[in-house]
């Protein structure tokens, strides 16, 4: 018999859960992914653990007795693997942050500015992702920190907040033939190219930020090329207020924000696992960002980052 850890932590998480589907969202799986494990698994064991015939999935007499007996094995992998990391990043004495598409470059490297002056023997990694991408490589353990728009009710993260992000539904002058204004629709746009964003994530379900069902598209890499292409007259799209705040004053783009399509404003947070215990490295760069964020909420002055969004400093 052999039976996984990838496979207690499937069990886990549909007894915490309550369903396959809550499952998969919460392991960043597919849904079919987390049916086959379970076969496999039942198979293995010569019998069923999960009752799926009601319209909740529920544990069977022997697949409870199972659970019991796993829970002590998963405990203690959970352990082992923290003290892993905590002597891994005792001794390397690096730090590695993926930050999102979304995030201003102004809000980054004032952060980074202020810890590096006061930890300068610390090796800081950068990594960059698209949409699901920087939470995949949190959730790897490939980053100890993220920098990027989450969505609060993630309980599987705790975050810092950090500053806001507007969004902006934007076109290159004379691109759309209709006129431009607060009554202009999502409907009117559906025959025109949008530009979105590619998403960097390998095995994570994407999300569909602002995107227009139905609607030719043109898909990009980044913000900076996504913006070139709808200066170009090549696309419409959304893009961030400190990458367009000259050509909007200057006419080259116009926003399409009015009653019917709306401006979205998105939250710049420090995001770690949440329920893991960080090594030493990981554990400083998070009091710091604690510090910034206390600062924000309480005694602390916003300051303008030079790009049209605002943060902290101490």
């Amino acid at each position: 018999m052999h039976i996984t850890i990838r496979q207690l932590f499937t069990v886990d998480a549909i007894v915490r859960n309550g369903s396959i589907k809550a499952a998969a969202d919460v392991l960043h799986r597919t849904h079919p992914s987390v049916i086959a494990a379970i076969k496999k698994l039942e198979e293995e064991l010569g019998f069923d653990v999960f009752d799926r015939s009601g319209y909740r999935v529920v544990l069977t007499r022997r697949g409870g007795e199972f659970y019991k007996a796993a829970r002590p094995v998963l405990e203690q992998y959970m352990r082992l693997s923290n003290t892993v990391r905590g002597l891994r990043a005792d001794g390397e004495r690096q730090l590695n942050i993926v930050v999102g598409d979304v995030t201003p470059p102004s809000l980054l490297v004032d952060i980074l500015r202020q810890f590096r002056a006061a930890c300068p023997e610390i090796q800081v990694n950068l990594y960059s992702g698209n949409i699901m991408g920087p939470r995949e490589r949190l959730y790897d353990d490939a980053a100890d920190v993220m920098i990027h728009h989450v969505d609060r009710y993630d309980t599987g993260v705790e975050v810092i907040g950090l500053g806001r992000v507007e969004v902006v539904p934007v076109a290159a002058s004379g691109y759309l033939a209709f006129p431009v204004g607060r009554d202009a629709t999502y409907e009117q746009l559906k025959d025109y190219v949008q530009c979105i964003i590619r998403c960097t994530a390998d095995h994570t379900p994407t999300r569909d930020y602002f995107l227009l069902d139905g609607c030719p598209s043109i898909t990009v890499d980044d913000q900076r090329m996504k913006k070139r292409i709808i200066l170009s007259g090549m696309a419409w799209g959304h893009l961030p207020d400190y990458l367009i705040r000259d050509e909007l004053r200057d006419g080259r783009l116009v926003s399409l924000a009015g009653r019917n399509i709306k401006r979205n404003s998105l939250e710049i947070v420090a995001a770690r696992k949440a329920g893991v215990t960080q090594g030493p490295t990981a554990r400083l760069f998070w009091e710091f960002l604690r510090q910034l964020d206390i600062s924000a909420s309480g005694g602390g002055s916003a300051v303008d980052l030079g790009d049209g969004t605002h943060g902290v400093t101490k």
